[in-house]
Formats: C-alpha cells, sequence, structure tokens
C-alpha cells in the first residue's frame, strides 16, 4: 500500500484543489491510494488534504494492513481503531482511513470482477437522478437538471442576507417552475441565524435547507429542528465517521443524511450510514455523488438513495477518469470493475 499527493490533477482530468488556487501548495493536494493484492492485482483512493494524510497513510495505516488477509469492512474498523488508540478516527484521520478504505473496493471489484455498485446489491443497469448546484441556474437547466441547489448568499449581516436570499429564491423558482429547489446554507454557522432563515424561506417549497449550522455543533442541530419542525433538513458532509450520523439520526435532528465517501472514512461507513438512516425513515442524499466515480458507485447501490448532486462550482470537481457523465440530468454508472477507474500505474504516478 503506498499513498502520495496528487501534485498533477490534470494527468487524472481532475481540477486542481482550490487550496492549491490559494497558494497553499502541495501541502493540501488531493491524495491517490494504491493497495496491491498478493497476485499484483491494484485498487485506488482518493481524498484530500495530502501533508498531513499521506504520512499518515504510509506510516501508520499501511503496516496495519500489510501481509494480511482482511475484507474493506474489517480493514475499516482495525484501521479507526488504530486512529482511536492515538489521536482519535475523525478530522484528518477519517480523510486517510477513506483514501484506503476506497482503494480496497476497488481492488476488491476488481478481484470479484463486478462494479462495485452490484457487489453491494445494486440493480442492473442503474440510472442516477441527478440534481445541480450552482448559482447560474439558466446553464444549469439548459444542461439538463431539472432540480436545482442554491448556494445562500450569506455575509453576515441578517437582513440583507434575507433579501438575497428571498430574490435568489424567486427567480429560481421562475425558472424552474415545479422542480426541486434546495438551498445550501454551509456559510452559516449560528442556530439563530439559521432558524430566521429556516422561518423567512418556509413559503418556498424547498425540498431541503443544507448544511446551517457548524459541523460540530450538536446543540445548534437540536436548536433549529425545534425551531423548525415542518422544515426538511440535510446535513453531513462534513461529519467524520459513522458516530454523529448514528446521533442525529437517532435523535431526529436531521431529515436527510450527506455522508462524502472521500472525507467520512470512505465506501463502508457510507453504506453503514445509508443503512442505519433507512431503518429510521431517513433519507441518504451522499454529498457531490454525481462528481466521482466512487459517489456514483454508492448512490446506484442505495436502495433509499434520493437524488445525485452534481456540484458545479468547480469545472470538473474531483472527476475521476471512466465515471459516467450526466446526460439531460441522468448519469448512468460505469459497468467495469472495482469504481470504473480508467486508469494504469504509470498514469498514477505520473500524476504523483
Amino acid at each position: 500500500m503506498a499513498a502520495a499527493a496528487l501534485r498533477d490533477p490534470t494527468a487524472l482530468g481532475r481540477t486542481r484543489t482550490a487550496a492549491t488556487d490559494l497558494g497553499v501548495g502541495d501541502l493540501w493536494d488531493d491524495v491517490v491510494c494504491v493497495v496491491h493484492d498478493a497476485d499484483g492485482r491494484w485498487g485506488a483512493g482518493m481524498t484530500q488534504h495530502a501533508g498531513p494524510v499521506v504520512p499518515l497513510i504510509n506510516d501508520m495505516l499501511a503496516p496495519v494492513l500489510e501481509g494480511t488477509d482482511v475484507t474493506p469492512a474489517v480493514a475499516y474498523d482495525r484501521l479507526s481503531h488504530r486512529c482511536r488508540e492515538h489521536f482519535g478516527s475523525m478530522g484528518i484521520a477519517s480523510y486517510a482511513i477513506s483514501a484506503v478504505d476506497l482503494a480496497l473496493w476497488d481492488l476488491a471489484g476488481k478481484i470479484e470482477q463486478q462494479p462495485c455498485h452490484r457487489m453491494w446489491g445494486g440493480p442492473e443497469s442503474p440510472e442516477l437522478i441527478c440534481y445541480a448546484t450552482g448559482a447560474d441556474v439558466r446553464e444549469l437547466l439548459d444542461e439538463g437538471f431539472e432540480a436545482i441547489k442554491l448556494p445562500c448568499p450569506w455575509t453576515g449581516d441578517a437582513a440583507s442576507s434575507l433579501d438575497q436570499i428571498l430574490v435568489a429564491l424567486d427567480e429560481a423558482r421562475n425558472l424552474i417552475g415545479s422542480g426541486d429547489l434546495m438551498l445550501d446554507c454551509w456559510s452559516i454557522d449560528a442556530a439563530a441565524d439559521a432558524i430566521e432563515v429556516g422561518r423567512a424561506v418556509s413559503a418556498h417549497d424547498l425540498a431541503w435547507i443544507e448544511d446551517y449550522v457548524r459541523p460540530d455543533d450538536w446543540v445548534a442541530y437540536a436548536e433549529v429542528r425545534a425551531a423548525l419542525p415542518d422544515a426538511v433538513l440535510a446535513s453531513g458532509e462534513r461529519w467524520h465517521t459513522e458516530l454523529p450520523f448514528t446521533r442525529e439520526i437517532a435523535t431526529g435532528s436531521v431529515d436527510i443524511v450527506q455522508p462524502d465517501a472521500l472525507w467520512v472514512g470512505g465506501a463502508t461507513p457510507t453504506l453503514r450510514i445509508a443503512e442505519t438512516a433507512a431503518r429510521h425513515g431517513v433519507g441518504t442524499a451522499i454529498h457531490c455523488a454525481g462528481n466521482d466515480s466512487y459517489g456514483q458507485h454508492l448512490a446506484a447501490a442505495l436502495r433509499d438513495h434520493t437524488v445525485t448532486e452534481v456540484y458545479r462550482g468547480v469545472p470538473r470537481y474531483r472527476a475521476t477518469p471512466g465515471m459516467g457523465e450526466p446526460v439531460a440530468g441522468i448519469i448512468v454508472p460505469s459497468e467495469e470493475p472495482g469504481f470504473g477507474l480508467a486508469l494504469d500505474l504509470e498514469t498514477i504516478e505520473r500524476a504523483t
């Protein structure tokens, strides 16, 4: 097993990370982890934050698994336990485990000669119904998307921000008609602000309101739920491991959970989270599921997955070679083994 920073994402057809564009450099670039079995087969997983993640994988996680014969799920539990023993399994550790877990599932699919979505019990020839996240509603509609999620124009000044939000929602609703409309409130931190926004938009028939308080402010989630009992609340892209999902599903704080497979710990916890959500009547909508092969296969396999996000804020954000592309708002995931990554080891070596 080895991990490396993705220093030339264009070699894989990927857009460079925002952190690199801001001058942070390779320290926070994307990460590729490659796992080999004894027969020379390999699988690849990806995540972010190369600076701390690459040595964590190579120096701490790899020795736990090298020379062993384990399933991806067992490997995930071992790696999570190892990190908990020393510094916790959330945060940076969760990113590192994500890359390893995804690489192991990619390898497992290649060994079984099945696409991961089929290996997880997904339907034959799945089609993912997609929505687009972005501010240019007309352009997104022209691409073929019928459902749109708007970024919340939150400046910190409640009065002016609410005016902008309502204008943006009115314009979007006029353009999309009866199509689903969502609001992404990731720039809001405080429960009081989220509650004010929720009440202001209550007449706009939103499919959901998303990421409306700090990701680790559990008291705030409860406050928003109590104040907005009829709103559909979605969150979880910035939660790590299954634990916060299990807790918030049990408390009823959220109606839709949104794990990110590249951040939460990989496919293993994502599948577990979706199973827990289904048992409690909570929906699952994987963060940026349409933007890479990993999310596409997971969305295709999950019976209770709602709609598939295609984030259009950054061109080709997280795109992986060989993945399905949206056509008229529909994605057909690859049927190639594993995650269908159209990569070879020489290309990966050149990119890293």
